[in-house]
């Protein structure tokens, strides 16, 4: 990252902090660098060896590749996929130069295959709403794959990092972590990341803009237009508030539980703001709207606006929640098939995505 380390000093390029490292004039971000920290998590979790081949999806700058690269030799060997060729290009320059033994590939890494034989490990470095076929039949039996996935549509912070091991005709999780990651796009999308609807408060003054609340989800689209601007004039009143005890931080515990809710008569809906970010759920009048969020002094609270049925529908699912033990990300497991649709079980979900199904379940040794 040569351009951030004149322009912001060396050590911000090693701050453990997310950097943005492509983002066209007036667009949002394309391309950017993962916090170290995450990338630390998710290298630890793919328990790399000297000697492993391993697949990398997207190269971006060539940092985490230079990490895995290190991490597996002698003997072993990275190939990198890219979807962007000039960022492919600008990567492969720089692995070049620190002498890392990797080879970037300019590809859509979602349906094609790279590196001949099959991988000892798999990491993405860009977040999916499933595993492609490919990566499962690239990796070899007992093999692991660490990506973060998208659990729920309405947004980008409703996401964990899963690590799977091959095992049979699918995979299963031997880790599951909180995360969030920019979308791993696509050849078919044209390279765009397709953004879900979006309803905003905000203030611009002297050309700085500051953000009060957001609201993010894909069913704010069937929503009328009425009901969306009801839904802004209630981001504009003061909500009703009260705590919600948590075992732990809100991120792993409350709402992971709150994406995969029944959505009900509601809109299941992303929040971002001054207070916090979370989860919520709006009704489809846009008369009511209720809120869990994880705030900066990392306490979780629920807020409510308008009408009580938004703040009824969520108060069911934080029950559900505390019926089922409270469950923590640590006691998530989430199997994935590829040939067919697994059975349902009481107290699991199964989620069909694309070319397959997530079934996602917790221990019962949550906590009470």
């Amino acid at each position: 990252m040569p351009e951030i380390a004149v322009r912001d000093g060396l050590a911000s390029v090693y701050a453990n902090q997310a950097l943005v490292t492509r983002a066209p004039q007036g667009g949002r971000p394309t391309s950017s660098s993962s916090q170290p920290g995450i990338m630390a998590e998710m290298l630890e979790r793919l328990e790399l060896r000297p000697g492993h081949r391993v697949l990398e999806i997207g190269a971006g700058t060539g940092y985490n590749a230079a990490l895995v690269s290190t991490l597996v030799m002698p003997g072993g060997r990275v190939t990198s996929v890219e979807l962007q060729w000039d960022l492919a290009e600008k990567a492969s320059r720089a692995l070049s130069a620190g002498g890392f033994a990797v080879d970037v590939v300019v590809g859509d890494a979602q349906h094609g295959r790279y590196g001949g034989d099959q991988f000892d490990r798999i990491i993405a470095t860009a977040s999916v709403d499933h595993i492609p076929r490919a990566w499962f039949e690239q990796l070899r039996p007992e093999g692991l794959i660490v990506t973060p996935i998208r659990i729920a549509a309405p947004g980008p912070w409703q996401q964990l990092v899963v690590a799977f091991q091959k095992a049979g005709q699918g995979l299963r999780s031997v880790g599951v972590v909180w995360g969030g990651f920019m979308y791993l796009r696509s050849a078919g999308d044209g390279g765009a990341e397709v953004q879900p609807p979006t309803v905003s408060v905000s203030e611009v003054i002297d050309g700085r803009h500051h953000m009060f609340a957001n609201l993010v989800g894909h069913g704010l689209a069937r929503m009328r237009p009425a009901a969306r601007r009801r839904l802004t004039e209630l981001l504009l009143t003061r909500p009703r508030t009260r705590p919600i005890p948590t075992s732990g931080p809100a991120n792993s515990t409350l709402l992971p539980f709150l994406a995969l809710a029944n959505q009900g008569a509601g809109v299941l809906v992303a929040h971002a703001g001054d207070a916090g970010r979370g989860m919520g759920i709006a009704t489809r009048d846009g008369r009511g709207l209720s809120l869990v969020l994880a705030g900066k002094d990392r306490r979780c609270r629920m807020l409510s606006f308008g009408e009580e049925e938004a703040s009824a529908l969520l108060n069911d699912e934080i029950t559900r929640w505390r019926a089922e033990g409270r469950p923590s990300l640590a006691d998530w497991s989430i199997d994935v098939s590829f040939d067919r649709r697994p059975p349902s079980r009481q107290g699991e979900r199964v989620l069909e995505r694309g070319q397959c199904w997530m079934t996602v379940a917790w221990s019962d040794t949550a906590s009470k």
